[in-house]
């Protein structure tokens, strides 16, 4: 629940519209993946590494209470075993958030919090731990949200990824690595796990050297074990970028499901994503609503696919997986309405105009 750096020696601080975003995004998805991984997994992980007091100024909750209210309230039964653990290194804020944990009362038997007084790299001895009984986490979401850009050195993040069920969302505040990075070196080579990252400071422009920073970082995370990396930008209420929340899972689903969060937060929040395609362009898009973004999405995926005959499920992934949108069928719909239609059933629904996913369609060539 960590704001920029210039306020990080307040015990507690007021909660800005890019911070509520972010509590939107975490939220959404954890409600989402809960349920999820709680259908089969007999225990699972969620890890907030740089917790603060779990409360802001004006009495708004931080992200350890509004994770624990989201389990607590969850329509679906969570039968599973949840572990919470919730590290902060701050003593006065440390108090705090136990303070605001108690307030809680008591939860459901098969929730455990644990509040550990100390840093997140803490946890690197534990898992080396596990790894040496020849263990492997149990299905894990690490929210890694620091003031900065020290504290979570990549083989950390690494060791965290490499287990099959196990996913990141980090706090990358890509403002602050882009003005210190220079006589920082020794922190930020820990940060990226290497020195791939160096050529980055000899760009010029700082939106394109950002945007080198943020991919190099997605490709460690990648070398770590995340097959999806999904970064989107947070600016604050001038417009100005103060740091990315970058997402790192193995796993379709996950980007699914954390695109429908991305979705879910309200445009008016200062949200923004960032597109960092190989081109290095550069589209800011809000996707509050659909129209701003199908027409787009569809001529994408028609240019991807032209000529091409494949199935629905295999549109679905390809969207997902490889660009910025999350999947909808109205990109299909608006292909089929196009004059002369853009696609055409190979194998015909029982419904026409629906799109099964076992279905095959044929794009019809694209004039680029």
């Amino acid at each position: 629940m960590r704001e920029p750096m210039d306020i990080r020696k307040d015990k507690v601080w007021p909660m800005k519209p890019h911070t509520k975003a972010k509590h939107a995004i975490l939220r959404r998805y954890f409600e989402a993946w809960l349920p999820i991984l709680a259908s089969w997994a007999k225990s699972i992980l969620y890890i907030d590494g740089f917790a603060g007091p779990g409360v802001y100024k004006d009495g708004e909750p931080g992200s350890p209470i509004i994770v624990l209210q989201a389990a607590v309230n969850h329509q679906s039964p969570i039968e599973a075993d949840v572990q919470f653990i919730f590290i902060e290194a701050d003593s006065e804020r440390f108090a705090v958030l136990e303070k605001e944990l108690g307030k809680l009362g008591s939860l459901p038997a098969n929730f455990h919090v644990t509040s550990h007084h100390g840093e997140f790299g803490d946890l690197e001895k534990q898992i080396d731990e596990i790894r040496t009984q020849g263990k492997t986490l149990v299905p894990t979401l690490a929210f890694i949200d620091p003031f900065g850009y020290t504290g979570f050195p990549m083989r950390l993040v690494h060791k965290i990824l490499m287990n099959r069920y196990c996913e990141v969302l980090i706090t990358f505040m890509v403002r602050d690595l882009d003005r210190f990075c220079e006589v920082q070196e020794e922190s930020v080579r820990e940060l990226y796990g290497n020195d791939d990252w160096t050529h980055c400071r000899s760009i010029e422009e700082f939106t394109t050297r950002r945007q080198c920073l943020i991919r190099e970082y997605g490709k460690q995370l990648r070398v770590g074990g995340a097959n999806y990396v999904l970064p989107f930008e947070m600016a604050d209420e001038n417009g100005t970028t103060i740091y990315y929340l970058i997402y790192a899972t193995k796993h379709l689903k996950g980007m699914q499901v954390m695109k429908d969060a991305m979705v879910s937060v309200d445009k008016s929040m200062n949200y923004r994503f960032a597109d960092l395609v190989p081109q290095e362009q550069r589209r800011l898009m809000e996707f509050g609503l659909e129209d701003t973004w199908i027409d787009l999405a569809a001529q994408e995926v028609w240019q991807h696919f032209s000529g091409s005959t494949v199935t629905v499920q295999k549109v679905g992934e390809y969207v997902t997986g490889e660009t910025i949108y999350p999947f909808r069928k109205s990109i299909l719909t608006n292909l089929a309405s196009m004059s002369p239609p853009a696609i055409r059933y190979v194998d015909q629904p029982r419904k026409r105009g629906t799109f099964p996913n076992d279905v095959r369609i044929f794009f019809e060539f694209h004039q680029s």
